[in-house]
């Protein structure tokens, strides 16, 4: 019965120290008016990236972004593999912007309340979510994503919906 837990106990160091996380970084933004020359659109990308040493498996990204009174939420199904250290760009579309956004992007640009998290599978073929929120400050210079955890977060560890989870996940 020793050498069983021992086996276990190994087996359990081993995995920690394997642990796996996703790096959410390089925030893009592409401001665009619409052809109707009326309507002005703010598309928002950011990378995953994978700093561990094993490969991973991207599953599905979730985010909202708050603007004033406003709410967008986009889901996407990714179920790609992510090699170690090599950035995955994440679209989660467009925000359409108000007459007093438009106004004031050029000058000011806009801040983005932001929440997301990304579902993964790790090299143990365990489901795993990293959760994030912050304040996204789009210019027409680039945008900058302070971390910051929102009080209001709707994403809290371990809450992930089993219907949102991909069929295949664990």
């Amino acid at each position: 019965m020793w050498t069983i837990r021992a086996i276990k106990r190994q087996a359990d160091l081993q995995e920690v120290a394997m642990r796996q996380w996703v790096d959410i970084k390089n925030w893009t933004t592409n401001y665009r008016i619409l052809s109707d020359y009326i309507s002005h659109e703010l598309e928002i990308n950011f990378d995953v990236i994978n700093p561990t040493d094993l490969p991973l498996t991207i599953l599905n990204t979730k985010t909202i972004t708050k603007m004033r009174s406003r709410t967008k939420e986009s889901w996407k199904l990714h179920n790609i593999l992510l090699a170690p250290n090599l950035p995955y760009t994440v679209t989660f579309g467009s925000i359409s912007l108000d007459k007093e956004e438009q106004a004031g992007y050029p000058s000011n640009g806009i801040v983005i309340v932001t929440f997301g998290y990304v579902l993964y599978r790790d090299c143990f073929e365990k489901t795993r979510e990293q959760i994030f929120s912050g304040l996204l400050h789009c210019t027409k210079t680039g945008a900058n994503f302070k971390l910051e955890w929102i009080p209001d977060n709707p994403y809290k560890p371990g809450q992930q919906k089993e219907s949102q989870k991909p069929q295949n996940a664990n």
